[in-house]
């Protein structure tokens, strides 16, 4: 019967191919590209087939012929349901069908008997199709981000399961013949509503890697305990208040995640995860950390962000092999006199707290790459900041900084420098000198100037100078030719150089809020520009070169004093916005309302009159 079956099917995929040879690639459906694929499969004797994000509503049947198929990919469709064919696929091993419709499986499908990897995830499933029960020797089941809201006592029946994972569903609870799963290694459960384990789940004692996050667990359950190789724990996002002391007894502990609960002390007993590498106590309610914390020499990853801490323990000292520490969103008023010897540390956050000042000793972090210490209270840096000279990423932002030490040109491998929202009237010289320097942000500060050496950071592609007191920018920042990103916006500027056009790579020009009576003829050199916004300036003509902007989308000159409109503006192809409200336009150019690909026209508060026209409020 199945021999029947195999050769009716191939016949059907035959004389369909032989008709879908006549219809063009572009225009096939979904199922005939599906169709055609099946065909090819056919006949290569495939083992894998693909047929992923085609926007299929159904499988094709002839997918029943492919005999020799092991893997395939059904992910991304819009499929209701499998067709029975798929039971044919006798040495079928993996199967993935995510991010479909389906709510229900064929009876037949415990008929697969060689199938192995299983992922129904993002799917409407509300509870597990009975054929599941025979699937005694699937190792792989992901059922993540479906309707799930129990799971049936038979879930034991899959015995073979190495990995299981019911994450992101509505279960309130599991059943105790989870714990029958004696060869688990992997279980998600996060993202549920779960409270409670059964004690059974501690017969699991081959687990590995266990989730439980984003849950309602007000206590850690009591099955974790005798998980005795359990390496990985995550139980952020939760309602823990405490840590039992059996946590110490998980030896083979090497990541632990317990972000995102009310804890307000460690267990003592946490000297004994001798193993960890990763902890994440990050937003919880900790006032202090017991001493024990620094003998966990193997720690390469320590987050305590968002906490009550003021302070570190003596021991901390000793965690020469921290690579990154996270204290930010704390209470330090002080920094912590036990990160001068962690030079090994690569990143360090201390941003959100309550410092006044650093130290000389931070100069010591030579090995650091990242440091955070936006909003804070610094008043000054120490010199000794232009000893950090691994320092790729520096944020400031955020603090009460008058003027920073030439030293600061001595980073000379800093890519990320971000200095606004101080109280800087100047920038040094030897900013300079920072050859590698790819994002500056000086905004909202009290700068009435650019240093001239600013044009030397020839890598620079974004720069930031908005909400100054600048007047005029040096002709040097035309140096700048790597430059993407311009933001100069509210400031007190005049005019712009001449050669502000040398600028080719720039594709967004803020230059709003300023005070600008002209524009620069070398505006029309910037072919790569996509945003200019020149609103609110004393702009009273644009030159004729504005219109050979190429790829200009948007373009802003709202509340200027323009009374005309250069007829180049109908050659901006790519236009897709353009407000010129609020100026003292009498007419305009015949056609702009026409343009290809324009979107959005602005001219309120005018005093054209032009029947019509699409008015819309301003950016």
């Amino acid at each position: 019967m199945k021999n029947k079956l195999f050769l009716s099917l191939l016949l059907s995929v035959v004389l369909i191919s032989m008709h879908l040879s006549t219809v063009s690639a572009e225009g096939e459906t979904p199922e005939e590209i599906a169709l055609t694929r099946i065909e090819s499969a056919a006949r290569e004797k495939d083992t894998s087939l693909d047929l992923s994000g085609l926007g299929l509503s159904e499988v094709p049947e002839e997918i029943g012929v492919l005999s020799n198929l092991t893997h395939l990919d059904l992910s991304g469709n819009e499929i209701f349901y499998l067709p029975d064919a798929i039971c044919e696929l006798g040495k079928l091993k993996e199967l993935n069908a995510s991010e479909n419709q389906l709510i229900d499986l064929p009876d037949c499908f415990g008929d697969l008997r060689q199938l192995r990897v299983l992922n129904l995830g993002n799917n409407h499933y509300v509870h597990l199709p009975i054929a599941m029960s025979d699937l005694y020797f699937i190792t792989e089941l992901d059922l993540m981000n479906n309707h799930l809201v129990y799971l049936p006592d038979w879930v034991n029946q899959m015995s073979s399961l190495t990995r299981l994972n019911v994450s992101e569903n509505e279960l309130p609870k599991v059943p105790a013949e989870l714990g029958d799963l004696s060869m688990l290694t992997e279980l998600d459960l996060s993202g549920n509503e779960l409270s409670k384990l059964p004690v059974t789940l501690g017969k699991l004692s081959e687990i590995r890697i266990l989730n439980l996050a984003n849950n309602a667990f007000g206590e850690m359950p009591e099955a974790i305990r005798t998980m005795s190789l359990l390496e990985v724990l995550n139980a952020s996002g939760n309602q823990l208040t405490e840590m039992p002391p059996w946590l110490g007894k998980l030896y083979t502990m090497h990541t632990l995640d317990l972000s995102e609960n009310a804890l307000v002390v460690l267990p003592d007993t946490i000297i004994d995860l001798s193993e960890l590498v990763y902890l994440s106590v990050r937003d919880n309610a900790l006032t202090s950390l017991s001493e024990g914390i620094g003998f966990l020499d193997q720690m390469r990853v320590l987050d305590l962000n968002g906490n009550l801490l003021a302070s570190l323990p003596d021991s901390m000292q000793n965690m020469t092999e921290l690579l990154e520490l996270d204290l930010g969103n704390n209470e330090f008023e002080v920094y912590p006199p036990e990160l001068s010897v962690m030079s090994g540390l690569e990143i360090l956050n201390l941003s959100g707290n309550q410092l006044t000042l650093l130290p000389a000793s931070i100069g010591d972090l030579t090995g650091l790459e990242e440091l955070y210490l936006e909003n804070n209270q610094l008043k000054k840096l120490p010199d000794e900041i232009g000893l950090m000279s691994g320092l790729a990423y520096l944020n400031l932002e955020a603090n009460e900084l008058k003027k920073l030490p030439n030293e600061i040109g001595d980073l000379i491998v800093l890519k990320k420098l971000n200095l606004g929202m101080n109280q800087l009237k100047k920038l040094p010289r030897s900013l300079g000198q920072l050859e590698n320097l790819e994002v500056l942000a000086v905004n909202d500060n009290k700068l009435s100037k650019l240093p001239t050496s600013i044009g030397d950071l020839e890598l620079l592609v974004r720069l930031d100078i908005s909400n100054n007191t600048i007047t005029s920018l040096p002709n040097s920042i035309t140096d700048l030719v790597e430059l993407v990103e311009f933001y100069g916006q509210k400031n007190r500027m005049t005019r712009l150089p001449r050669s502000m056009g040398d600028m080719a790579a720039l594709e967004v020009l803020q230059l709003d809020a300023n005070y600008l009576t002209e524009l620069p003829t070398s505006l029309g050199e910037m072919k790569a520009l996509k945003v200019l916004k020149l609103n609110d300036n004393q702009l009273s003509e644009l030159p004729e070169e504005i219109g050979t902007l190429p790829q200009l989308e948007r373009l802003n000159l709202r509340e200027n004093l323009l009374e005309n409109l250069p007829e180049s503006l109908l050659n901006l192809s790519q236009l897709t916005f353009l407000d010129v409200g609020e100026n003292d336009l009498t007419s305009l150019p015949n056609g702009l309302d026409a343009m290809p690909n324009l979107e959005t026209l602005i001219f309120d508060g005018n005093p054209v009159v032009v029947e019509d026209a699409v008015t819309e409020n301003g950016e």
